[in-house]
This record gives structure tokens, C-alpha cells and sequence, in this order.
């Protein structure tokens, strides 16, 4: 009977702690790492529409025909964005008054 206890006690002793480690608090799972959202750039200020109807022309194209001869720069030059038109586009929206 003797051999009964002592093999019981060791038993206990020896589950006890092993019980213990596997069946504990169980570890969170982890989790992979989040990335922030990618940034979106600030919105920038966008064109104004463009005008309803072209503008006139507010004088004759006789002897006039290279637009950009007086347009390219300075008081009346043409706006942002009608860059990189030619002359023959001009005449195709704008007419003579």
C-alpha cells in the first residue's frame, strides 16, 4: 500500500506543475503588424472651368494670322491652359468680331 501512496504523490507532484505550464493562460495570438493607410497628397486647387462660349476676337486677322506673335506673353498672353496650342487651334474656337 505504501507503494501506492508514494507513486500517487510523485505522480501529483510531477502533474501538478506540467498541468500547470500547458493548461495556463493561454498566450494571445499575434497578430501581423498593421501598416498605416498609404497618405493621400493634399488636394491641390483645381483649374477654373473654362468659359461658357470662346472669347472674341477683338480685332481683324488681317496681317494677323501668328497669334502667338502677340500672345505668348505679357498683358494679353493666353492662359495656362492653352499651353502648347498652335495658331491654327486659335481661329478654331475664337472667331473675329
Amino acid at each position: 500500500m505504501k507503494k501506492y501512496v508514494w507513486f500517487i504523490a510523485v505522480a501529483i507532484l510531477v502533474l501538478i506543475p506540467l498541468l500547470a505550464a500547458c493548461g495556463g493562460t493561454p498566450t494571445p495570438p499575434t497578430t501581423p503588424p498593421t501598416t498605416p493607410p498609404p497618405t493621400t497628397p493634399a488636394p491641390t486647387t483645381p483649374p477654373p472651368p473654362p468659359a461658357a462660349t470662346p472669347t472674341a476676337i477683338p480685332h481683324t486677322l488681317e496681317g494677323r494670322d501668328d497669334c502667338l506673335m502677340c500672345h505668348a506673353s505679357g498683358t494679353y498672353a493666353v492662359p495656362a491652359d492653352h499651353a502648347g496650342r498652335t495658331n491654327d487651334t486659335c481661329t478654331g474656337c475664337h472667331q473675329s468680331a
